[in-house]
């Protein structure tokens, strides 16, 4: 799924325990020997997540461990953002389309399709609300530098959306709990991923961002459902 950066990269590591700039992950003194690098600050190790299984990684990030979002997001090197934020815009678009499909019963194939392509654009456009929102609450030195860390950043956090499309196998998305359980999950986990990207902030600005892009979002979906659909 992704892979460690090597010492070559200009970006520099941080440390997935205190979050302090690093210029390496380990030391390599031979083909075979390999020491990991121990943070100047707080005496751990940089990145105990890179000797770790891809499984392992996406389990503590799961259960909202800043150290696996760090290593996820900046000390590794992942080309499938793109590709991921596809799948994770599909099932938001999946799920909107089956709440829409279930109010109005909607009997005719093209009809059905062409809904389904209403919730994509309505997916797409939260999402880009939501990167926008983000982008203005961050400094203009960091939104010019990292504008693509922020894009890539605001994609990995959505990947609560594939529990949603979970919660419809299971039959579960018209239980209001469970609803209410995936919506906290994904505000902590752009939460954690707002902490990631923008560390030097404090967390009540982070919170406060993460707050305010999901609001202007969903009342940016809810106004072109509404207004267009």
């Amino acid at each position: 799924m992704y892979e460690s950066k090597n010492d070559e990269d200009e970006q520099c590591y941080v440390c997935v325990n205190c979050a302090t700039p690093s210029t390496s992950l380990y030391q390599q003194y031979g083909e075979d020997v390999i020491r990991l690098t121990q943070c100047k600050k707080c005496g751990n190790l940089v990145d105990k997540y890179i000797e770790y299984d891809n499984v392992l990684v996406i389990i503590d990030i799961i259960l909202q461990y800043i150290g696996a979002y760090r290593h996820l997001l900046v000390n590794t090197k992942c080309e499938q953002y793109y590709r991921i934020g596809v799948i994770f815009v599909m099932c938001d678009a999946y799920y909107k389309w089956i709440e829409r499909r279930s109010k109005c019963g909607f009997e005719k194939i093209y009809d059905l399709e062409w809904k389904f392509y209403e919730c994509l654009v309505q997916s797409i456009v939260e999402l880009f609300l939501y990167i926008a929102v983000v982008a203005v609450f961050a400094s203009q030195t960091e939104r010019i530098c990292r504008f693509r860390r922020i894009i890539e950043a605001s994609v990995a956090g959505s990947y609560g959306n594939v529990f949603i499309v979970l919660s419809i196998v299971w039959q579960l998305h018209t239980t209001f709990s469970y609803r209410a359980l995936t919506e906290f999950f994904n505000l902590i986990s752009h939460i954690q991923v707002q902490r990631t990207i923008f560390s030097s902030y404090p967390v009540a600005r982070n919170i406060a961002t993460v707050v305010a892009a999901s609001v202007f979002s969903r009342l940016g979906g809810f106004l072109l459902n509404h207004l267009l659909f």
